[in-house]
Order: structure tokens, then C-alpha cells, then sequence
């Protein structure tokens, strides 16, 4: 009977201990499948993170691009703005291009000057050899990403953008004539058989107004 006792204590003992190990082998287990789903995860968001492009508005990057071309010339004026890189749905840019000129010494031979900012800070200049218009832009105050907001509410973009859903923003620019100021956005698809399908619209820049619209839709 002792020694029976002893044999079924042992039995038992050795049940609980494999119990254990199987235990502590699943919760390993579990573990290591975490871990390893952690860190494929934070990959994914680190890698996705890093490609997203950098991106800013319009007017971000006005106070540099204005110093930037005072060292060119101190009455430099500036004239134009326009997309030079790709352009979000939410109206910013991996780069835009700044021109300017001296508008109180415009003849038919003064130049531009322009300036190309990317999101990182880096820019690169040239000189033009005339400026695209003579009107300073001097009095706006609707940036980039507040223009696209009110374009995709207007009813024409909004229908285009909801029949063409693969429509992407080709170009985006402001500038100013004798009246006003003013934001032009181009849209445009891949189309079906080189047939392309576009929208475009002008919005003061300071009211919100629709100015010009047109739309294949």
C-alpha cells in the first residue's frame, strides 16, 4: 500500500509537471507569434511612414522662398505660384515653384527669377528670362489645401470627381490680374483608350469665389 501511495504520488507529480511543460510551451509559443506580429506590424508602419512623401501648402513655404529671393533682388515681387512636384488630394504639394520679378523696373527685357522649394527645405533658383505675368500676388489669403476644399464642394468637381474616381490632380497654380487674385486646379484621368477626362476651376483667392469652371462630366 506505502509503496503503492508512493507510485501513484509520482504519477500524479509527473501528470502535473508534463501539464506544466505543455503549458509553458504553449504560452512561449504564443509569445514568440506575438512578438514576431509586433515587429512585422511596426515594420509595415515605419516602411509605410518612410514613403509617404513629405508634403506642404503653398503658403508654407512663402516666408523662405521670399528670402531666398530678396538675395537675388531686393525689390523681387512675387507673381506666381505653381505646383512642381505631386500634388495631394488635400491640396499640398511635394514641391512648389515660386516666380518672381521687379515689377517697377518691367520692360520687355527684365527677368524672373524662380525659386523650386520641396517639403524638405532644399530648393534650387534660376533666372528667367522674362516673368510669367506683371501682376505682383501680393493680397491672398486662401492657401492651397483651403482652395481644394472648396473645389471638391462645388457641385461640377464633386461630380467629377465621383464619376472618375481615378482622377488625380495634375496642377495647381495662383496668380493675380488687374482685378484679382486667384487659384486655377487642374484634374485629370488615365481615361479609357487615350481618352482622358479633365476638370478644371478658378477660385478667387481671397473671397472663395468660383470664378471659371469647366468639367467632362
Amino acid at each position: 500500500m506505502w509503496f503503492t501511495g508512493i507510485y501513484r504520488n509520482e504519477k500524479w507529480h509527473i501528470g502535473w509537471w508534463c501539464l506544466v511543460r505543455k503549458l509553458t510551451k504553449t504560452i512561449v509559443s504564443f509569445l514568440v507569434i506575438f512578438i514576431v506580429f509586433v515587429t512585422v506590424v511596426g515594420c509595415l508602419d515605419w516602411h509605410l511612414l518612410q514613403s509617404k512623401p513629405q508634403v506642404i501648402s503653398a503658403h508654407e513655404g512663402l516666408e523662405k522662398t521670399n528670402s531666398i529671393a530678396k538675395g537675388w533682388r531686393q525689390n523681387a515681387t512675387l507673381v506666381v505660384i505653381y505646383s512642381a512636384g505631386e500634388v495631394t488630394s488635400e491640396g499640398k504639394a511635394t514641391k512648389w515653384r515660386y516666380s518672381y520679378a521687379e515689377l517697377s523696373m518691367i520692360t520687355n527685357t527684365t527677368k524672373g527669377y524662380d525659386v523650386i522649394l520641396s517639403s524638405d527645405g532644399s530648393f534650387t533658383t534660376y533666372e528667367t528670362k522674362s516673368p510669367p505675368t506683371r501682376y505682383a500676388l501680393s493680397n491672398w489669403t486662401i492657401d492651397s489645401d483651403e482652395a481644394i476644399k472648396i473645389a471638391r464642394e462645388n457641385p461640377t468637381i464633386s461630380t467629377y470627381l465621383s464619376t472618375y474616381k481615378g482622377a488625380t490632380i495634375e496642377s495647381m497654380a495662383i496668380g493675380a490680374n488687374q482685378t484679382c487674385s486667384g487659384w486655377t486646379i487642374e484634374w485629370s484621368d488615365q481615361g479609357f483608350m487615350d481618352n482622358p477626362h479633365s476638370a478644371k476651376i478658378s477660385i478667387d483667392a481671397n473671397t472663395g469665389n468660383v470664378i471659371y469652371i469647366e468639367s467632362d462630366a
